[in-house]
């Protein structure tokens, strides 16, 4: 098999590739090369010269237009046109080199992991992480390097390299789909196969991908510049390997960080043979931490902070594990070339250093702490006093390791607390680890890291001080000329002007008072102060006297800066009380949860992918994924139910009139369950007997007699089907059919299944282009609950096309029946049972996905945080969108767009009318913004596509905002299809054709403003909750087809107040809701502020994200309070039982008994 390297170009070869990868086909000895292949069978930018001489032709002619080009000038810009060139040839069948067609075959095998290659879901695994934003970054580097080499080669020039194709070169004005797939697919190749050299040398060597790579040294990896009289790349045995053994590739690029290792796609996916996934860290494992250190201008203009810049950047670069062991003829690691410190000019003319330190188990080096610390000195205050050095280097050390561990804190919050269990709940059996968990290890790795590295800067800091007050005590009763012998042995200054400072200096050296807080040297801390403190802190450093309780710091209108900027004193305490500020910005979900013991088992209960304790016979607790850091596990007093024996359910299909017949592996599943008869809704409920078996065996009947739904237990729905219908009538004919149940049910104890397939929950959008009709009975489901409790209904949406489908129906549905059944149970019973059922759940291949909300990562909303702005491509020459910007949340998102910059903006109603006397319309426009008011009814397409066509005159679509709605509200019994269309075409198709016409607009943002009616179901209102919901799930659409979206929920607002204390009307979107509990509305700066954070915010989060006040923290349904079970689980509990606490105030609220209630927790 030694021929395949031959094929390759290899002049010599002491290996054969085998099934796994390659191995030594004779015994080799340390030093002996097993692979060599000659430097011109290797892709350079010499082999450019030679064999594709339009590439370099083209690249030199563009170099010499524009000269300042370093794109132009590139090696890696060659070799990747190379590439793309021989490519197009082999495609096209053209003659070409035997060793590039061969080379060229075996990559378009392989699939590209390097980050470069991942999708927008697979890169939020990296949440916390350093790496996400350098994802990001790399990847619009791509499309940005395209532009540029597109602009200066010219269509003509692009199209005969390969570029661009005939059909596009009409038009460049955007990158062709095909071009950047070409271009990214060659950067792939180059970031995880492309070679560095010590040298400068880079090139790209056929057939090492054959190897797979190894972080353990067997074989080294040179570019001799002569073996065998000429340059050849050598890989050399490190050790002595006997024939038949393995041999991995090993060079210095690989030695590299885990995160350096998934950006290039390199490492070992395969799930472990024994045990789950874990967390590993290697040798060359580190953190990527990233300062950002503000320098004032009159600093800028000293020689001696340059100084300090070109000092630390060649104490950090020193200090690199590889630095001084690298060979000319080595390839170099994959920092090689980073520059760690860099200055970067900001918009305001001020300077800010950015420093980026790569930190592992040990600390940088003393020299990189003392320069670190002295940076962090160059503020504007400091330089006035003439101090730049005050501390002497052990200070200017201690300085750089407290910012070092603030952020670092700060860090370890950015990561989430459950990356490690998600990955191993998300990883197969067995086969390749998906893309996802790789990400959720790496980010769980490195918050490990970053751990450990707290707990190291925590200890020098306490060595540290200790041995700083050990000084002080020596220096006491000393006369002034042996203190300072003794300062100096310290390392600690003096002020160069007297030793009147010389206990100021001693002091600031033992209690390191952080100057960048503005304080006095000297000065007494307040109670402010010490109110906001980081919880990082040298344990033993004197502070002037103890906070007080946070609730007895309460100052109105107060503020505070370290770490909570924008946040009052009321925030505060909040966040010390609830563990989160309010309003909470949370993202909204589905987490896999653990299968459940059932309380009725009168027949045999199927649990799919559940194992109960052999030992104990008890279930085991429900984990926590929601978690900041590791607590006692919950203990649930649940113990198994006994079987009882108990009369079968009685099954019904209820077929709607638009629905699609049920498939044959739903009606086997149906007809295993006792499911024979068939009920329809013909103006009532009509029944046909052993309807399901004769659809089953293809008999077909229209005999039918009216129906008694008292006849029935269980009632399942089939949502599928709709289609070519409007997106609405879905929900029209299930709330029809939902009214006359609630009419004619009685007393009995009905139960309503909706079974569907994909149709919402992960995974439902594969492969869809448009919204499922199914997603927006999601909000009618949740209001009808509210509304009609005594019809529970259960949502079951599975990926299941098996016998799993009867065994999933009947878990659940036996999961909320009482002990002994329906007929034996009490009336409380049946009240706890109908709770339990009043869920959705999803199944993904035999895994229980449920709704839960969780903070946000764009939390905190302090109304008075500071938001960045927008890039300058948006604000300056971009449009921004708002309908429904007349009045309401519209108007509101629209003065959020002022505040972030934006210079012109189109605001819609539907006649073009202000809802107010446009005051707040003439202050956007004397801030100097372009504020145009235009007439459009977003309900009809027409006018939609035309609106859109008048915006690109003021130029091109940037932001849209959608916040267009009428509300008609009505009891859910008095609702009608007339009614329901009024409200769910303005808002729910608005956002569809906003969304059909604006694909190939380059978007920053689209934002939908959906309602919290959607989540939790809103009285009178199952209208819009359904349009909300349709909203909610058109945002995941654009998601998954990697355009920007977010829908947020909002909660009602309230018109004309700027402080949330002060009430006024309540509104929703707009209009008078008469919602007007206390704590259930926000106020107008929240609504700015939130949507400053979904349109600039950088983090990435769910496509979904409701905005919470503090009354939705204590809902009366036990169903909303599941949801909300990762949120409220962030409350401090001081006593530790957390349990007990939820359980007694579940008891409080509904009178159940305590059992009862973590039961219907658990459920839902």
């Amino acid at each position: 098999m030694s021929d395949r390297f031959a094929a390759l170009g290899y002049s010599a070869s002491k290996l054969k590739v085998n099934g796994t990868g390659a191995c030594a086909a004779e015994d080799a000895p340390e030093g002996t090369p097993l692979l060599v292949l000659p430097l011109q069978r290797c892709w350079t930018a010499a082999a450019v010269d030679t064999e594709c001489p339009q590439v370099s032709q083209a690249l030199a002619k563009a170099a010499l237009r524009n000269p300042d080009s370093e794109l132009l000038q590139a090696a890696s810009t060659k070799i990747a046109l190379h590439l793309i060139w021989e490519r197009r040839r082999l495609s096209n069948s053209e003659p070409m080199k035997e060793h590039r067609k061969q080379h060229l075959q075996l990559l378009e095998g392989r699939k590209a992991e390097t980050l470069l290659a991942w999708g927008r879901r697979d890169l939020e695994s990296l949440t916390g992480s350093f790496w996400l934003e350098e994802a990001h970054r790399r990847q619009e580097d791509v499309v940005a390097d395209l532009e540029s080499l597109l602009a200066d080669l010219g269509p003509e020039v692009s199209c005969k390299l390969g570029l661009v194709k005939e059909e596009d070169m009409r038009s460049l004005d955007e990158v062709p789909r095909a071009s950047l797939e070409a271009f990214a697919w060659a950067q792939c190749i180059l970031q995880e196969l492309g070679l560095h050299f010590v040298s400068g040398d880079q090139l790209l060597a056929p057939g090492l991908e054959l190897l797979g790579s190894s972080q353990e040294a067997g074989t080294v990896l040179r570019l001799e510049p002569s073996f065998q009289g000429s340059p050849a790349v050598v890989l050399y045995a490190d050790r002595d390997f006997k024939a038949g053994e393995g041999v991995r590739l090993w060079h210095h690029g690989l030695a590299c960080s885990q995160g350096f290792q998934l950006l290039m796609g390199l490492g070992d996916f395969k799930v472990p043979e024994k045990g789950a996934p874990v967390a590993t860290t290697g040798p060359w494992e580190s953190v990527e931490v990233l300062l950002r250190l503000p320098v004032s201008a009159q600093s800028s203009e000293s020689s001696k902070l340059w100084s300090i810049i070109e000092a630390l950047e060649a104490a950090l670069q020193a200090s690199r594990p590889w630095h001084g062991g690298l060979l000319l003829r080595e390839a170099v690691p994959p920092d090689f070339g980073w520059r760690r410190v860099e200055v970067i000019q900001k918009e305001d003319a001020e300077l800010e250093v950015q420093v980026r330190l790569p930190l592992g188990r040990s600390l940088p080096t003393p020299e990189a702490l003392q320069q670190l610390g002295l940076l962090i000195c160059a503020d504007t205050e400091r330089e006035e006093k003439g101090v730049l050095d005050p501390l002497g280097p052990k200070a200017c050390q201690r300085r750089a390791l407290q910012q070092l561990g603030r952020r670092l804190q700060w860090a370890l919050e950015d990561y989430p607390a459950h990356a490690l269990v998600d990955a191993r709940q998300l990883s197969p059996a067995e086969g390749l680890l998906p893309r996802r968990v790789r990400g959720l290890l790496l980010v769980a790795a490195e918050k490990q890291l970053v751990s450990e590295a707290i707990t190291v800067i925590q200890q020098a800091l306490q060595s540290d001080l200790e041995d700083s007050q050990e000084a002080h005590r020596a220096l006491q009763g000393v006369d002034d000329a042996e203190a300072s012998d003794a300062i100096a042995r310290t390392g600690d200054s003096r002020d160069p002007e007297g030793s009147g400072a010389m206990s100021e200096g001693i002091k600031d050296s033992i209690y390191s008072l952080d100057w960048d807080d503005g304080a006095e040297d000297g000065a007494e801390l307040t109670s402010k102060d010490i109110a906001t403190l980081p919880q990082f802190r040298s344990q033993g450093q004197p502070l002037t006297h103890e906070p007080d309780s946070p609730l007895k710091r309460l100052r109105k209108g107060g503020t505070c800066s370290r770490g909570h900027t924008g946040a009052t004193w009321e925030d505060l305490a909040l966040e010390t009380v609830l563990g989160f500020s309010l309003p909470a910005l949370c993202d909204v979900m589905w987490r896999v949860e653990p299968l459940l013991p059932p309380v009725y088992t009168g027949s045999k209960v199927m649990k799919p992918g559940y194992v109960e304790d052999s030992k104990t016979g008890l279930f085991p607790a429900i984990p926590k994924l929601y978690e900041r850091e590791p607590s006692p596990q919950r203990k649930l007093a649940l113990e198994p139910a006994k079987p009882v024996q108990a009369p079968p359910l009685r099954w019904a299909l209820l077929e709607l009139p638009g629905a699609s017949s049920p498939v044959p592996e739903v009606l086997a599943a149906l007809l295993a369950l006792g499911c024979e008869d068939g009920l329809k809704l013909q103006g009532k409920l009509m029944v046909q007997p052993s309807y399901v078996h004769r659809l089953a065996s293809g008999a077909f009947s229209n005999a039918a007699s009216p129906a008694k739904v008292t006849a029935y237990d269980v009632l399942v729905v089939y949502l599928e089907g709709w289609l070519g219908s409007k997106p609405e009538q879905l929900c029209v004919d299930l709330l029809a059919a939902l009214q006359v149940l609630v009419s004619e049910m009685g007393q009995s104890a009905l139960r309503v299944v909706l079974l569907s397939h994909l149709s919402v929950g992960p995974g439902s959008l594969r492969g869809r282009e448009a919204v499922s009709p199914a997603s927006a009975a999601l909000g009618l489901v949740r209001t009808a609950r509210a509304e009609v409790p005594q019809v529970p209904i259960l949502w079951l949406d599975t990926d299941a096309l098996d016998g799993s489908i009867q065994e999933q129906l009947m878990y659940e549905v036996n999961l909320a029946l009482p002990p002994g059944g329906l007929q034996n149970a009490s009336s409380l019973e049946r009240a706890q049972g109908l709770m339990a059922h009043n869920r959705e759940v999803v199944y993904r291949q035999g895994r229980r996905w449920l709704p839960r909300l969780d903070l946000s990562p764009h939390m905190p909303v302090y109304a008075g945080r500071v938001v960045g702005p927008l890039p300058p491509h948006v604000t300056e020459t971009g449009v921004a969108l708002v309908t429904g910007g007349v009045g309401g949340i519209g108007l509101a998102a629209a003065e959020a767009l002022v505040e972030l910059g934006m210079r012109r903006m189109v605001v819609t109603s539907r006649y073009g009318q202000l809802l107010d006397d446009g005051k707040r319309l003439e202050a956007m426009r004397a801030s100097g913004c372009e504020v145009i008011v235009e007439a459009c009814d977003v309900a009809v397409e027409s006018s939609v596509r035309e609106l859109l066509e008048r915006i690109q005159v003021h130029g091109p679509l940037r932001v849209v905002v959608h916040a267009s709605g009428v509300l008609e509200d009505a009891p859910f019994v008095g609702q009608d299809p007339l009614g329901f269309r009024k409200v769910f075409e303005p808002k729910a198709l608005g956002a569809w054709y906003l969304h059909r016409h604006t694909m190939q607009d380059k978007l920053h943002s689209f934002v939908l403003c959906s309602s919290l009616a959607a989540l939790v179901g809103s009285e009178g209102q199952a209208n819009y909750a359904a349009a909300s919901a349709f909203l909610d799930e058109l945002a995941r659409l654009r998601a998954a087809l990697d355009l920007p979206a977010i829908s947020v929920q909002w909660p009602a607002v309230d018109a004309w107040s700027e402080e949330p204390e002060q009430h006024g009307g309540a509104i929703w979107n707009g209009l008078t809701t008469g919602l007007e509990k206390p704590g259930s509305s926000i106020s107008l700066p929240v609504v700015r502020q939130v949507v400053k954070l979904v349109v600039a915010g950088l983090k990435p989060v769910e496509p979904v994200q409701a905005v919470l006040p503090g009354a939705y923290l204590s809902p009366t349904s036990l169903t909303v309070r599941s949801m909300l079970a990762p949120l409220l689980a962030r409350k401090p509990n001081k006593e530790g039982d957390t349990s007990m606490m939820l359980a007694s105030e579940d008891k409080q609220a509904s009178g159940l008994c305590m059992r009862s209630v973590k039961l219907c927790l658990q459920l839902t």
